[in-house]
């Protein structure tokens, strides 16, 4: 910018300045200026908000023990800074309820406090021939909890096509890194778009089960989502709680777990007003005692795979570093950055990985896209994924993080808030 006696150069925390005399006054406002942009800029980097194939109903696929509760306070988050997680959500209309989604499908009242479960149908834009179904519940309008492609006659499910979300996406390249993954266990079904992609892509998978303590959630997905495969006799939908689950199975141990459980909670909206959003995973899914038991369930070449939405880099590093006692191959992360939630009452999405050997050696953007690019000529659909590019712009080392969260610290405390 310039001032009126001359010109100021600053760039991302280093100053490169001439200046001409100032008024002594002028220049100690200008200075506190200055001083200031280091610690701004750091939170207002592109990508650094921390998203959902389906977030899931009030706790989707996890105990019903706390199936009310909300992991995000009531109302305004007094703690929100610029860039620390939380976004002050623009809603398209067209992507609320409120809007014209198409014809409901399938209504039916949710088990878990989300109030009707709703499938809604429409054209499909570009593809005559095909029809798109969305799933949302009547207490979270401004969240859109699972999407599928169908053929318009037959109604079959398109899962060749990638899938929605960029959690979706994320939690499927999580199959890649295995080497050989025969048996997934998935807590929270939501719609079933990943379930279906993955039976779909993997003739090779002898077992998947599907955790879903909503049962119209799980009606849902059968119903209007998944097609023949929900009677598929690899697939077993299990309608109660994930975690008891893994802690009871008898029958062998999961190559791959994925955590795509959600709860519901109030975020804000335009203009400071709060509305119905979605954190992820639920409370009972952030305790050092489920990521063992987890652990327990898992082969020795295993991987965990978690949809989280945190609200800020402290909350994401608490919930890291949980899970990163309970598995000696490490963790990392992907970002989102496709925006591919920019329209939801959530944060954007992250995809925590984190492996039960510890000589994993593939918890690196080396060896995470070397094992992508082989299970590219593999799974020649999972190219629509963009695997190879999603790793190179998105894998993220947990150092990053704590750095993120030191700042965010500093920051708020510089502030009082």
């Amino acid at each position: 910018w310039h001032t009126e006696d001359g010109p100021v150069w600053t760039r991302c925390g280093q100053l490169s300045a001439t200046l001409v005399p100032l008024g002594r006054l002028r220049m100690r406002i200008l200075g506190l200026i200055l001083l200031a942009l280091p610690a701004v800029s750091a939170f207002l980097q592109p990508g650094r908000c921390g998203g959902l194939e389906g977030p899931g109903s009030m706790t989707r696929g996890a105990a019903g023990a706390s199936r009310a509760r909300s992991l995000a306070p009531r109302g305004s988050l007094a703690g929100w800074a610029p860039g620390s997680g939380i976004r002050r959500c623009r809603l398209v209309p067209s992507m609320s309820m409120g809007s014209d989604p198409g014809e409901m499908v399938f209504s039916q009242e949710s088990e878990c406090g989300a109030g009707s479960v709703q499938v809604w149908q429409r054209d499909f834009e570009g593809e005559s021939e095909k029809v798109m179904r969305t799933l949302w519940f009547s207490g979270s309008p401004n969240v859109w909890q699972s999407a599928a492609v169908l053929e318009k006659e037959s109604l079959r499910p398109d899962f060749q096509r990638a899938p929605t979300f960029h959690s979706c996406k994320g939690l499927a390249l999580a199959a890649t890194l295995p080497p050989s993954v025969r048996s997934i266990l998935i807590i929270g079904l939501g719609g079933g778009s990943l379930v279906g992609w993955l039976l779909e892509n993997h003739p090779e998978l002898e077992r998947v089960v599907a955790c879903e303590l909503d049962s119209a959630v799980a009606a849902a997905a059968k119903t209007c989502f998944l097609g023949s495969y929900g009677e598929d006799p690899r697939l077993e939908i299990h309608v109660g709680d994930g975690l008891e689950y893994a802690q009871k199975d008898t029958v062998g141990k999961f190559d791959l777990i994925i955590v795509d459980a959600s709860e519901s909670a109030d975020t804000e909206l335009n203009g400071g007003t709060s509305g119905p959003g979605v954190w992820a995973p639920p409370q009972v899914l952030r305790t050092k005692s489920c990521y063992r038991a987890l652990r327990d369930a898992m082969s020795e070449e295993g991987v965990l795979a978690v949809n989280v939405l945190a609200r800020d880099p402290i909350e994401l590093l608490d919930y890291v570093q949980v899970v990163n006692g309970s598995f000696p191959g490490g963790v990392v992360y992907l970002e989102n950055r496709d925006r591919s939630h920019s329209w939801m009452v959530t944060p954007d999405n992250k995809i925590v990985i984190a492996a039960s050997n510890s000589a994993a050696s593939f918890l690196t953007e080396d060896g995470m896209r070397d094992r992508v690019l082989a299970y590219e000529t593999r799974v020649p659909a999972s190219q629509d994924l963009d695997l190879t590019s999603r790793v190179r712009k998105e894998f993220t080392a947990v150092d990053n993080l704590s750095t993120r969260a030191q700042q965010l610290r500093v920051y708020r405390g510089n502030h009082g808030l």
